[in-house]
């Protein structure tokens, strides 16, 4: 079969869709999951934050599979950053948007490569429980992420996403790589 023949800034557009449809999924799913695990109710800032870092994760992850596409990727972080522009004018002021918006990004993505074990497959405990810290606490530790509910809930989003990612991808040719 013939692979559909598109621009690095069309497939990133596409990935963009791709990244809102699972993080909303993931928003709405796992949201409830861990306020009920955690017995917590959480607010409507931290709603927000839960959002945007489910958001930065699924982006991370489309990154992590994809890093050969670089161009493809660059788009994508470019889509992400102006998405953010509203948010951003809001807590760091206008001017300072553009940088604060991708440092942050920068961090986790750090934080995330440095939790990401290459020996372990599918069970990447220590990056979900990475991940945790950032959706549910401020980027802080918390014994209560060692749950295992949780840490599967977060694992089983990461492995389906990828495949999803790879399924997605190998349609597609980018004619300006």
């Amino acid at each position: 079969m013939d692979k559909t023949k598109v621009t690095a800034e069309e497939m990133a557009r596409g990935l963009s869709m791709f990244c809102k449809k699972f993080s909303k999924h993931l928003y709405e799913n796992f949201g409830v999951k861990a306020q009920g695990i955690l017995g917590v109710k959480l607010d409507e800032a931290q709603l927000v934050t839960l959002a945007r870092e489910i958001w930065i994760i699924n982006l991370w992850i489309i990154s992590k599979v994809l890093s050969p596409d670089k161009k493809v990727l660059g788009e994508l972080h470019k889509i992400y950053l102006f998405s953010q522009e509203k948010t951003a004018n809001m807590e760091y002021g206008k001017a300072n948007f553009p940088k604060e918006a991708e440092k942050e990004l920068h961090e986790r993505y750090e934080k995330y490569y440095d939790a990401w074990d290459n020996n372990s497959g599918g069970n990447q405990s220590v990056l979900a429980m990475t991940m945790l810290e950032y959706m549910l606490n401020k980027g802080q530790p918390d014994k209560r992420f060692t749950n295992f509910l949780l840490i599967s809930e977060i694992n089983s989003h990461m492995l389906g996403m990828m495949k999803a990612v790879l399924d997605f991808r190998k349609d597609f040719e980018i004619t300006n790589q």
